[in-house]
Formats: structure tokens, C-alpha cells, sequence
């Protein structure tokens, strides 16, 4: 229910705008879909920063045990 305005009749369009502003979730939707993403590009930065030593490492053992004319 709607509060009435200061004429006691209609409510007065700002609030009206502020009540369909405040009960609009049509973006919350892309604001979860935007931090689940944040959330996932923070996981694998950090794992490459945790774990790219060891596979630098790793690639060079294979490319030095390779032979250099392989087909």
C-alpha cells in the first residue's frame, strides 16, 4: 500500500519513483554475475603467481630434454 501524498490523495511521484527504484532487482542479477567473475579471476591470478615458478621450471626440464631436431 501506498502512503498518500501531502494532499492526502495520490502519493507524490517522487516517492513513487523512490518505492519502484528500491523494489527494482533487475540489476542485481549482473552485479552477482560481475563479482562471481571478480571472484574466479582472483583465484586463477593468484594460483598462476603461486604455481608459475614451478611450471616455468617444469617447461624448461621438458624443453631441455627434448631433442632439437624432433619431427
Amino acid at each position: 500500500m501506498t502512503k498518500p501524498g501531502p494532499g492526502g490523495g495520490r502519493p507524490c511521484a517522487a516517492f513513487e519513483r523512490a518505492r519502484r527504484l528500491w523494489s527494482d532487482e533487475s540489476g542485481a542479477t549482473a552485479i552477482e554475475y560481475g563479482l562471481i567473475a571478480g571472484l574466479i579471476f582472483c583465484v586463477i591470478a593468484g594460483s598462476l603467481r603461486l604455481f608459475g615458478g614451478k611450471l616455468n621450471g617444469i617447461y624448461e626440464r621438458i624443453s631441455t630434454n627434448i631433442p632439437p631436431n624432433i619431427n
